[in-house]
């Protein structure tokens, strides 16, 4: 015969698993929500970005100390230090070209954290200038998702006519290119790697959103 306690336990774990069942469907409901408000906050980010607005770009990202940014230059801690770094974008007379985001996948880590994918395009026209994938890590606050943590990446660049197949220089690093447009990275890039055409070529001639060469001839820069 089944004893109170045995019956009491069977409630207890009946109960225990109404509620995970209830939380499970009830954050893959919300996933839809987070979804929507994720992608209309990107789409405002992008138009403030065309419109030369700081300020309403970095209305995405959550005003603390904690909030992190990984990408070209390394990692950035602090809301101050990320909106350092786009803000020589928006001076006046800055070269910028269209932003907008695609491929946006959201999905909610916590009732108010969520996590989420996609890919930046710069363009002028119908000419991409530059792309990659991020993703984000969001929390949901009074003024809604807010951007906590940002790891954005570049695409390799394309291979451009007239770039000559051969060995890489031991000693060469490729110029990687840079979303913000401000400066070429380049690490360990012998003179005789820059010099060389015949031989070795320090990076095919990439361009900084279609406008600033970050190599002239055969040097580096």
């Amino acid at each position: 015969m089944i004893g109170l306690e045995s019956l009491k336990l069977a409630g207890f774990c009946l109960s225990v698993l109404l509620l995970v069942a209830c939380t499970i469907e009830s954050e893959d409901e919300g996933d839809a929500d987070v979804q929507g408000s994720v992608v209309r906050m990107l789409e405002e980010s992008a138009e403030a970005w065309n419109r030369g607005e700081l300020a309403g770009f970095m209305d995405d990202y959550l005003e603390s100390t904690n909030t992190t940014y990984i990408g070209s230059t390394g990692l950035l801690s602090g809301y101050e230090a990320i909106r350092a770094r786009y803000a020589p974008l928006f001076e006046p007379g800055a070269s910028r070209d269209s932003l907008r985001f695609n491929d946006v996948r959201v999905r909610r880590l916590a009732a108010v954290e969520a996590i989420a994918t996609a890919r930046w395009i710069l363009y002028q026209g119908d000419t991409v200038t530059g792309s990659g994938p991020f993703t984000l890590v969001l929390r949901h606050t009074s003024g809604g998702w807010k951007i906590i943590h940002d790891h954005s990446s570049s695409d390799p660049a394309p291979p451009q006519p007239g770039d000559e197949p051969g060995p890489r220089a031991p000693s060469s690093t490729r110029v990687r290119w840079s979303p913000d447009c401000n400066r070429a990275f380049r690490t360990s890039c012998s003179p005789r790697a820059c010099t060389a055409a015949s031989a070795y070529r320090c990076a095919p001639p990439w361009r900084c959103a279609g406008r600033k060469t970050i190599r002239r001839g055969d040097a580096c820069i």
